[in-house]
């Protein structure tokens, strides 16, 4: 699994924006992906290995994300290795 900041820094009146692909042998998995910030969490779809979440708009600062793909009927659960670090202007 990979994910990447469409933007490492937004402006606080703009959403950010995380895209994830999902990769398994002989598949294209669908299910969720959940990436989660502090306390809180968004949810996405994931269609043929590629999902993009969408955060709210966000208070000024800096912010450690933490991805998660929540598996399928065919694919395991899995957690990206890498934080991401989100900054709001």
């Amino acid at each position: 699994m990979t994910a990447k900041l469409a933007k490492a820094t937004v402006k606080s009146s703009a959403k950010a924006s995380v895209k994830v692909t999902v990769k398994a042998t002989g598949l294209k998995p669908g299910g969720k992906v959940k990436v989660t910030y502090g306390k809180k969490s968004v949810t996405a779809t994931v269609k043929s290995g590629k999902a993009t979440v969408k955060l709210p708009k966000l208070k000024k600062g800096k912010y450690t994300l933490k991805v998660t793909y929540l598996g399928s009927t065919e694919t395991k659960k899995a957690t990206y290795k890498k934080t991401l670090k989100l900054k709001v202007k």
